[in-house]
C-alpha cells in the first residue's frame, strides 16, 4: 500500500550576494528540516509549495522568476515534477508534487535581465 501524500508549505528566504557577471551567488535560508548548505531537501511522499521570498531591494524576480530540471542545468521554466505557480512582489512560489524516490533538481531563480542564482533541490 502506498503512504498517503501529504502537503507542505517551506518558507524560503533568498538573500543575494554580489553578482559575478551575470551569476548572483544566492544565500537560501529556511527551515532546518529542509535546508541546509544552500540547498533544498525534499521528501519523496510529501507534495511541496516552495515559497521563495527576495529578500534586500538590490534585485527584482525577472519575466519567468522560476525554472527547473531534473539532474542538470535548467533550460527553461520547468521539469514538469517542480513547476512556477505564482510571483506577486518579492515573493515567488514553486510546486513539488511527490516523487518516486531520490532525485537531485536543479532550479534558477531568475532576477531582472540579465541577473541569475542557481541552487539545487534534493529528494532524498
Amino acid at each position: 500500500m502506498k503512504p498517503e501524500v501529504t502537503h507542505e508549505t517551506i518558507p524560503i528566504t533568498v538573500i543575494p550576494g554580489t553578482p559575478n557577471g551575470n551569476e548572483v551567488p544566492c544565500e537560501i535560508q529556511g527551515p532546518k528540516e529542509y535546508v541546509a548548505n544552500n540547498a533544498i531537501f525534499l521528501s519523496p511522499d510529501v507534495e511541496y509549495a516552495i515559497e521563495f521570498t527576495l529578500a534586500g531591494n538590490d534585485f527584482e524576480w525577472g519575466e519567468s522568476p522560476f525554472w527547473c530540471q531534473e539532474g542538470m542545468c535548467p533550460t527553461g521554466p520547468t521539469n514538469g515534477r517542480i513547476t512556477f505557480k505564482d510571483k506577486g512582489g518579492r515573493k515567488v512560489t514553486a510546486t513539488a508534487g511527490a516523487s518516486s524516490g531520490k532525485a537531485l533538481s536543479f532550479y534558477r531563480l531568475n532576477f531582472q535581465d540579465p541577473y541569475r542564482c542557481d541552487p539545487i533541490i534534493i529528494n532524498t
